[in-house]
């Protein structure tokens, strides 16, 4: 399990993202991440198997200024994952369990792909999933083809330099709630990010569902 929350804001979104993912921590217990968008991706990982979030990332994020950010908890795979592709550079967060991985992971080195994190010996989940929305032409049709080709459930945010797709598992086994404060928007995993941060609950996406956050708005 991995608790997901990203923020598109209209100044520095960097105390938002770092509290927000914060209260994620309920939902993970080995690797935290963090990625913002400035001019070009920023990324930071640590392990939070013997020490709390706050503590691993409060000299970090000071310096990841930007309106744009992804974060997460995760149970195990470190993320966020940055991938090269012909429509850009993105980072992806992913929650969930893909069933049928090592079969994508074989299918996508049949094709000359290759694999550069590595957790516990085994493929990254997160990588496996960029690595399949990379081959279609944009972030939505490779979303949707990633849904099409997974077994199990998988949320995940994909941050990018037009704003933040949120998209929800179609089996609707974990949730994405939207939130917003005047005109920041936020999405999280759970509601529990959203009080202490002053954020309204606007919409839960439906199953299936891809939404995009951007400084105009949904």
């Amino acid at each position: 399990m991995s608790g997901l929350f990203g923020a598109v804001t209209k100044s520095n979104c960097s105390q938002t993202l770092f509290y927000g993912t914060d209260y994620q921590s309920h939902l993970g217990t080995q690797k935290a991440g963090l990625a913002v968008f400035n001019h070009r991706l920023y990324r930071s990982i640590h392990s939070i198997s013997t020490s709390q979030f706050k503590s691993r990332f409060i000299d970090e994020i000071s310096q990841m200024p930007g309106n744009m950010g992804i974060g997460v908890i995760s149970d195990n795979e470190p993320q966020p994952i940055i991938i090269s592709s012909s429509f850009g550079t993105f980072a992806i967060v992913t929650s969930g369990l893909l069933t049928n991985k090592n079969q994508l992971a074989k299918e996508i080195m049949s094709h000359g792909g290759s694999f550069s994190e590595l957790s516990g010996g085994e493929n990254n989940s997160t990588e496996i999933a960029g690595k399949i929305i990379a081959q279609k032409q944009n972030v939505v049709e490779g979303i949707n083809h990633l849904f099409k080709k997974i077994k199990g459930s998988l949320c995940l945010l994909v941050l990018t330099q037009k704003g933040i797709y949120a998209a929800r598992d179609p089996l609707g086994h974990t949730t994405l709630i939207i939130a917003q404060k005047g005109k920041d928007i936020a999405v999280s995993s759970e509601t529990c990010a959203f009080p202490n941060l002053g954020y309204q609950i606007t919409k839960e996406l439906n199953p299936g569902q891809i939404i995009l956050l951007t400084k105009s708005g949904l």
